[in-house]
């Protein structure tokens, strides 16, 4: 099997993968496959059974790698399909933010040669190969249902959720704009988003989630009870301590009463000594007074030599 002029690099031929073949002449030989490696395209893959066909598995391919002559045919996974299995492990914006990019980056490569690199969904590829090959020049088919593989059914929800992100006008300008350079393919059954699944898993979420939330609720309450009957505790406790307080605070006033009663009557009895000796204190004064007056009189001076007489007569011997 000889690699397209473009991919015989080593990195390029890396990249290749060839599937199982079944006797299938109705794809024709001469295109070369790109899809990612998921299941949807695993199973969009088996559907088309490319005999003597080459399939480039992995990330989107560069220009250069599909430069070449060969006709090349770009399988991306459907929108909706893409949003909701993104949103499993990212948010919303995240998700669509690189939808956007890789949608963005596949009709780069469409618009580098319209007519020999073609798009089509992995879904429709799946639903649809006879129809596919027709429109790419392979013999007449009839379209064979394969069966989704297991496990890889998106959230209703998220289908959904998906579905409203499209709905926004930059996603649904370049959604049209994919759709439009896409090759023509009849809608795969069950295309539109399944009410009763999305209320099936609406409800069970509710429940769960509700569950939950009384469950958080009842744990809630258990713990302001708990916080409750804490703060009883505490102020109980309080009312003993005011109580305490209020009876030590009766009997520290009436002992300070008693003692200010006690320290009346020593300042009115301190009072009444300061006036006693005041009163003493004028007495002596007064008489100090009397002396000094005799003493300084004309008779005391006068009467002096017989009081030195008097005096020198007391003397024994």
């Amino acid at each position: 099997m000889i690699l397209p002029e473009a991919c015989r690099t080593p990195k390029c031929s890396r990249s290749f993968f060839w599937p199982q073949m079944t006797d299938n002449a109705h794809f024709p030989p001469q295109w070369l496959v790109w899809a990612p490696e998921t299941p949807a395209a695993d199973t969009a893959l088996a559907a088309l059974a490319p005999a003597e066909g080459r399939v480039l598995r992995g990330p989107l391919p560069d220009q250069e790698q599909v430069s070449g002559p060969e006709p090349v045919l770009l399988l991306y996974p459907a929108p909706r399909s893409a949003l909701a299995q993104a949103m499993r492990d990212t948010g919303p914006e995240a998700a669509l933010e690189d939808w956007r990019r890789k949608t963005v980056a596949l009709l780069e490569l469409h618009r580098q040669d319209r007519r020999r690199i073609r798009l089509a969904s992995l879904e429709a590829t799946a639903a649809r190969p006879g129809a596919l090959a027709r429109q790419l020049g392979g013999a007449d088919a009839a379209d064979a249902q394969p069966a989704e593989p297991a496990g890889t059914a998106p959230d209703p929800v998220l289908v959904l959720l998906a579905d409203h992100l499209l709905r926004t006008d930059e996603a649904r300008a370049l959604l049209e704009e994919l759709e439009a350079a896409s090759l023509p393919m009849p809608a795969p059954a069950g295309e539109a988003v399944d009410a009763k699944a999305v209320h099936a898993a609406y409800s069970a979420s509710s429940k769960g989630e509700g569950h939950r939330e009384r469950s958080a609720l009842q744990r809630r309450i258990e713990t302001l009870e708990a916080d409750l009957a804490a703060r009883d505790r505490q102020i109980s406790a309080l009312d003993e301590q005011a109580l305490a307080l209020a009876a030590a605070t009766d009997a520290d006033k009436a002992d300070l009463r008693h003692k200010q009663e006690r320290l009346d009557r020593q300042r009115q009895a301190l009072e009444k000594t300061k006036a006693s000796l005041k009163k003493a204190r004028e007495t002596l004064q007064d008489r100090d007074a009397e002396i000094a007056h005799l003493l300084g009189s004309h008779s005391y001076r006068v009467t002096a030599p017989l009081r030195r007489l008097r005096t020198m007569l007391k003397r024994p011997g």
